[in-house]
């Protein structure tokens, strides 16, 4: 499987996320989209089910990782990890530990649990919108980590460079979109 997918579920306890395939830098906006969603729903506890996740590349997990520091933030309480990451499998556990973020978040390794899911809605997201994404999340793993800042420095002048010029008049692709 390798095309990514958002499932959702939401229950009295809990918001559950079911992430297919290979959780991108495409899968960030929407899932970003998603978390706010709910969030304004007054959703405070998550769940990732990431057993059937084949990897996650730098933006998602930095994406997941802001969201893990905002939402511990607005509790006020430091060291509560609003977010469990259900089932990684060595590859994601091995970019958590690389990256310096594990600490974020609660690693569990439940039973298969019954849960409805859904898709999560998708649609093409503009080319703006996916840079500035991947511009937060690689800025929120180089300051969770200050080892990081040398693997993502380049990457964060050029998606500031890119997203310059998507945002100058003369750009004028920033309204194109990806799916």
């Amino acid at each position: 499987m390798s095309s990514a997918q958002i499932l959702i579920a939401v229950t009295e306890t809990a918001v559950f996320f079911k992430i297919l395939g290979r959780a991108n830098f495409n899968l960030s906006a929407h899932f970003k989209s998603a978390i706010a969603e709910l969030q304004s729903r007054g959703h405070r506890r998550f769940v990732l089910d990431l057993s059937e996740c084949e990897s996650m590349d730098s933006t998602f997990l930095g994406t997941l990782s802001a969201w893990a520091i905002q939402l511990e933030s607005e509790s006020g309480r430091e060291g509560v990890l609003p977010i469990e990451l259900w089932n990684p499998n060595e590859r994601i556990t091995s970019l958590l530990d690389d990256l310096g973020v594990k600490h974020l978040f609660r690693i569990c390794a439940p039973e298969r649990i019954g849960i409805d899911f859904q898709a999560a809605p998708t649609g093409p997201v503009s080319r703006e919108i996916l840079s500035q994404t991947s511009l937060e999340a690689h800025q929120t793993l180089m300051a969770v980590d200050p080892a990081n800042i040398p693997r993502f420095k380049d990457v964060v002048a050029f998606l500031r460079e890119d997203l310059a010029r998507l945002k100058s008049p003369a750009g004028g692709t920033g309204h194109r979109e990806t799916s």
